[in-house]
């Protein structure tokens, strides 16, 4: 997918997102088993507040979603492109955990559990992840089944 074909569906989907909870995004087919990309209202949000929002560094990220989370490497190698987990127990704990872990998963007022109930996924199953580019990440949780995989992204990074 082009820059510009990325915004374009961003454009048509900034209504339903200032309105939802999650949108469906795009889905992919990743190593043989679908992969299912929600956005959600934060992210929008948070993308807005830190004037990320549809500009070609967020869009680069954003694009990165077609690798799928690859369970032979889910640690992220410095240099490449992809969706990586993140280690709640890394040392010290960076901008993307305070805002994946302390700040959505953890925090009681979140849209957390009305997301992983709204998609029916199982908590125990649910795991931080980010989306990496050179410029940004884009922070989300993970949930993977025998059938499917769901990626729902929430928040932004530039500092990382």
């Amino acid at each position: 997918m082009q820059i510009e074909d990325i915004k374009r569906r961003l454009t048509a989907l900034d209504n339903e997102l200032s309105k939802s909870l999650i949108v469906s995004y795009e889905d992919f087919v990743v190593n043989g088993k679908p992969f299912k990309v929600y956005l959600s209202g934060s992210l929008k949000k948070h993308a807005r507040k830190a004037r990320v929002w549809k500009t070609n560094e967020f869009c680069l990220t954003l694009r990165n979603v077609k690798y799928g989370l690859d369970q032979n490497s889910t640690k992220s190698k410095g240099g490449r492109d992809g969706v990586y987990l993140l280690d709640r127990n890394f040392r010290p704990a960076n901008e993307m955990q305070k805002r994946i872990f302390d700040q959505f998963i953890d925090k009681p007022s979140s849209d957390y559990a009305a997301i992983v109930d709204a998609l029916e996924l199982a908590h125990e199953r649910v795991r931080a992840v980010r989306v990496v580019s050179h410029h940004m990440r884009i922070v989300g949780i993970h949930h993977s089944s025998s059938t499917e995989d769901i990626l729902v992204l929430v928040d932004v990074d530039r500092k990382s």
